[in-house]
């Protein structure tokens, strides 16, 4: 028996709970993502394309890592002080998605985007 695909469409913006894998592999966490998959892509694809959120700043912030503002975390329905981690990027099925906690507003993703961008060396922050 399978299981029925989840007819939840997660939309751009939205902040969830995942079963994050690590970059080598070897298991998962639960943590929250970003989707930053478009919506035309998310209609028409069961997988969402997500970033990391983490409270835990690098040593060294990387290339992509973009503070968040108290009122946009606290408004995404996170529960501390994080940061979006844009070049830590994973494909998921929807299926996979544990729950949504919130979601960003435009400014903030306009903000983030520039990090994706410069992130996936599409280009630089201005």
């Amino acid at each position: 028996m399978s299981a029925m695909p989840s007819t939840i469409i997660y939309r751009r913006g939205a902040v969830v709970l995942v079963p994050f894998p690590f970059t080598d592999q070897s298991g998962a966490r639960r943590r929250p993502a970003l989707v930053v998959s478009s919506d035309a892509y998310n209609q028409a694809s069961p997988d969402r394309v997500l970033v990391r959120i983490t409270t835990q700043p690098p040593p060294v912030p990387l290339v992509g890592d973009y503070v968040l503002r108290q009122a946009d975390w606290r408004g995404a329905g996170l529960l501390a002080p994080s940061i979006v981690r844009c070049g830590k990027i994973v494909t998921v099925e929807t299926s996979l998605v544990l729950r949504e906690l919130g979601a960003f507003p435009a400014g903030a993703m306009s903000e983030i985007d520039q990090h994706l961008i410069a992130a996936l060396g599409l280009g630089a922050i201005p």
